[in-house]
Protein backbone atom coordinates (compact mmCIF):
# COMPACT_ATOMS: atom_id res chain seq x y z
CA UNK A 1 0.00 0.00 0.00
CA UNK A 2 1.26 3.66 -0.69
CA UNK A 3 2.03 6.28 2.04
CA UNK A 4 -0.50 8.81 3.19
CA UNK A 5 0.63 12.24 2.62
CA UNK A 6 -0.75 15.86 4.30
CA UNK A 7 0.83 18.70 3.56
CA UNK A 8 0.54 21.91 5.26
CA UNK A 9 1.53 25.33 4.90
CA UNK A 10 3.86 27.08 7.51
CA UNK A 11 5.36 30.39 7.47
CA UNK A 12 9.19 31.31 7.50
CA UNK A 13 9.45 31.11 11.36
CA UNK A 14 8.35 27.79 12.18
CA UNK A 15 9.13 26.19 8.96
CA UNK A 16 13.03 26.70 9.44
CA UNK A 17 12.29 25.36 13.71
CA UNK A 18 10.10 22.50 11.96
CA UNK A 19 12.31 21.72 9.03
CA UNK A 20 15.40 21.32 11.62
CA UNK A 21 13.59 19.60 14.19
CA UNK A 22 13.85 21.80 17.44
CA UNK A 23 10.05 21.91 16.67
CA UNK A 24 9.30 18.76 15.51
CA UNK A 25 5.37 19.52 15.58
CA UNK A 26 2.58 21.56 14.25
CA UNK A 27 -0.65 22.65 15.98
CA UNK A 28 -3.74 22.82 12.95
CA UNK A 29 -7.13 23.93 13.35
CA UNK A 30 -9.61 21.29 11.94
CA UNK A 31 -11.56 23.75 9.56
CA UNK A 32 -13.59 21.20 7.83
CA UNK A 33 -14.22 17.28 8.47
CA UNK A 34 -14.34 17.14 4.62
CA UNK A 35 -10.75 18.27 4.41
CA UNK A 36 -8.99 15.09 2.90
CA UNK A 37 -6.11 15.57 5.26
CA UNK A 38 -8.05 15.59 7.92
CA UNK A 39 -9.79 12.82 7.13
CA UNK A 40 -6.39 10.87 6.61
CA UNK A 41 -5.23 12.03 10.14
CA UNK A 42 -8.58 11.14 11.71
CA UNK A 43 -7.37 7.44 10.54
CA UNK A 44 -4.32 8.19 12.78
CA UNK A 45 -6.77 9.22 15.75
CA UNK A 46 -8.96 6.07 14.95
CA UNK A 47 -5.57 3.69 15.23
CA UNK A 48 -4.25 5.10 17.88
CA UNK A 49 -0.71 3.71 17.28
CA UNK A 50 1.53 3.30 13.89
CA UNK A 51 3.18 0.02 14.70
CA UNK A 52 0.73 -2.28 12.84
CA UNK A 53 0.27 0.02 9.54
CA UNK A 54 1.06 -1.44 5.84
CA UNK A 55 2.02 2.00 4.82
CA UNK A 56 3.58 5.48 6.67
CA UNK A 57 1.52 8.59 7.23
CA UNK A 58 3.90 11.42 6.09
CA UNK A 59 3.75 15.30 6.71
CA UNK A 60 4.73 17.55 3.91
CA UNK A 61 5.50 21.50 5.36
CA UNK A 62 5.80 24.01 3.01
CA UNK A 63 7.29 27.22 3.50
CA UNK A 64 4.38 29.69 2.72
CA UNK A 65 7.02 32.23 1.12
CA UNK A 66 9.74 30.32 -0.39
CA UNK A 67 8.05 27.39 -1.75
CA UNK A 68 10.52 25.15 -0.04
CA UNK A 69 9.45 21.86 1.66
CA UNK A 70 10.46 19.11 3.72
CA UNK A 71 8.45 15.51 4.44
CA UNK A 72 8.73 13.61 7.53
CA UNK A 73 7.17 10.28 8.71
CA UNK A 74 4.19 11.37 11.47
CA UNK A 75 4.80 9.87 15.24
CA UNK A 76 1.48 10.73 16.65
CA UNK A 77 -1.88 13.12 16.28
CA UNK A 78 -3.32 14.44 19.21
CA UNK A 79 -7.07 16.15 19.14
CA UNK A 80 -7.27 18.77 21.02
CA UNK A 81 -10.98 20.63 20.55
CA UNK A 82 -11.12 21.58 17.26
CA UNK A 83 -7.04 21.11 16.92
CA UNK A 84 -5.11 18.59 15.83
CA UNK A 85 -1.57 18.18 16.86
CA UNK A 86 0.63 16.25 14.80
CA UNK A 87 4.40 15.13 15.63
CA UNK A 88 7.12 13.82 13.84
CA UNK A 89 10.60 12.64 14.76
CA UNK A 90 13.25 15.53 14.89
CA UNK A 91 14.97 16.59 11.41
CA UNK A 92 15.03 12.93 9.59
CA UNK A 93 16.41 13.46 5.94
CA UNK A 94 13.48 14.14 3.37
Amino acid sequence: MMDKIVSFKSIPEYFEKEKCGFKPYTYRYIDSYSDERFQILGEVLRAGHFLNYSHKYIIEITNSITGESFRRVITDVFKTGEHLIIAWRGNERD
